[in-house]
């Protein structure tokens, strides 16, 4: 998937409501209704956005099986996990701090929050790879 491809889907989500070709070219700032057409017909092709009956463009809020593993977030795609993680340790943080707990504890707490942290980390890496 291309990056302007991206793009483009997280614009037509932030928008929210039927977008025209020539509305689409002027958010977008592209300089022909060509290129925003083409890029329009792609998000349908992609199975991103579907075209309504009155021949405007609607981003689908259900996000393709290859995105399935992020959420959005204020147009930004961030990887599920990685949501979890931040909670588990800031939970395990809490934890320690209101228990009076010495420094040490924190370690064997953390380590089975790590491997999260890893995967955030690949799913960033894929994440730029398909937007390429």
């Amino acid at each position: 998937m291309e990056r302007d491809l991206l793009n483009a889907y997280i614009v037509l989500r932030r928008i929210n409501r039927p977008v025209g070709v020539r509305e689409f070219q002027r958010i977008m700032g592209y300089r022909s209704p060509g290129k925003a057409k083409y890029v329009l017909d792609k998000l349908v092709k992609n199975g991103l956005a579907y075209r309504n009956e009155d021949g405007k463009y609607i981003a689908i809020k259900e996000l393709p099986l290859e995105l399935s593993e992020y959420i959005v977030l204020k147009g930004v795609f961030v990887p599920r996990l990685l949501t979890y993680a931040v909670f588990a340790t800031v939970f395990i943080v809490v934890f320690i701090l209101l228990n009076n707990m010495s420094i040490e504890y924190i370690f064997p707490l953390i380590i089975p929050v790590i491997p999260y942290y890893i995967e955030s980390i690949r799913l960033f890496r894929r994440l730029k790879r398909i937007s390429e």
